[in-house]
């Protein structure tokens, strides 16, 4: 069984204004690890990482999120070894690392241009590749390139444990529920 997850990460903004932005609040849950199909943790980074579970995001979502929040946004499917992350900022996406094993083991697709760490992660990630054999090969370390560029840019990787976090560290969370009028009701004053 393979991990996946897609997440979010915001620094310079309070919890409360990313929980609010989200449409998410805390349920009073906790947990050591990303494991629900929502949950939040503060990293020791400074960064308020949000994490998805299976639920993949959107682009149209990603748009909507980031007109009021700078964000780093990345997605893990290790059934099918696909990787991405990207920043966006003004609903734009500035610029994205995607590996999808399935268009083959070397696939990397770039766009825009990403953190000047990108270079080294991907020379180092190519040349352990290619130290495999190419066609039946026992690793896809490609996949770690956007994985391990999302790590050094905030510290968080879906599979290992996060350095200076205390225990039940991630907070569950919930999506605010909306009424048939949506945020705004008539009725309540």
């Amino acid at each position: 069984m393979g991990v996946c997850q897609s997440w979010i990460a915001i620094k310079g903004h309070s919890q409360q204004e990313v929980l609010a932005a989200l449409g998410l609040r805390p349920t009073g849950g906790r947990e050591d690890f990303a494991e629900s199909p929502r949950s939040a943790a503060l990293l020791p980074s400074g960064f308020y990482l949000v994490v998805f579970g299976r639920t993949e995001l959107t682009a149209s979502k990603l748009r909507q999120y980031s007109a009021s929040l700078d964000l780093l946004f990345g997605f893990v499917e290790e059934h099918v070894m696909f990787s991405t992350v990207a920043a966006w900022r003004d609903s734009e996406e500035l610029w994205s690392v995607v590996h999808d094993a399935q268009k083959g083991i070397l696939h990397l697709e770039v766009n825009g241009s990403p953190p000047a760490s990108f270079a080294a992660i991907r020379d180092r990630m190519i040349a352990e590749q290619k130290g495999e054999d190419l066609e039946n090969p026992e690793v896809d370390h490609i996949f770690d390139i956007p994985v391990q560029l999302g790590a050094d840019l905030m510290g968080y990787r879906h599979d290992e444990e996060v350095r200076g976090l205390s225990d039940e560290a991630f907070e569950v969370l919930e999506p605010v529920k909306q009424g048939m009028f949506g945020r705004w009701n008539p009725f309540k004053k």
